[in-house]
């Protein structure tokens, strides 16, 4: 039974790497560059508050969780084919994500919700 659960909750994680990849993906080369094409108009403050309120509940947030659990599960109850080493490499590498997200892209996109600004954009996107 031990084992059952430790091979799908290393499948889950695995699918929730793929997914956040997926999120970061859709993110940065579908909905940032289309941010260009609105530029400052009166769209702007709608879009931006339309996206932040479903963007952060349905994808941002339950792809660090899910990844955040099931990377600790799989550290605690590890299967055989996975090196100690990668299981933690994972956890360190999502935690340097988080820190890299607080410190310096949230503070970004926050400015957005104070208006539109193309060079904050290109920076954004780099």
């Amino acid at each position: 039974m031990r084992g059952t659960i430790t091979s799908w909750n290393f499948v889950l994680f695995v699918f929730f790497c793929f997914y956040s990849l997926g999120v970061g993906l859709l993110e940065s080369l579908l909905n940032y560059p289309s941010w260009y094409l609105i530029g400052p108009t009166d769209a702007w403050a709608p879009y931006r508050q339309l996206l932040t309120a479903r963007i952060i509940p349905l994808l941002a947030i339950p792809a660090l969780l899910f990844q955040l659990v099931t990377n600790i599960v799989v550290i605690i109850n590890r299967p055989s084919f996975v090196p100690r080493w990668s299981a933690w490499t994972t956890l360190i590498l999502l935690l340097i994500l988080v820190i890299s997200s607080v410190t310096i892209q949230i503070p970004m996109q926050m400015q957005f919700n104070d208006a539109y600004d193309v060079a904050l954009l290109s920076r954004l996107i780099e």
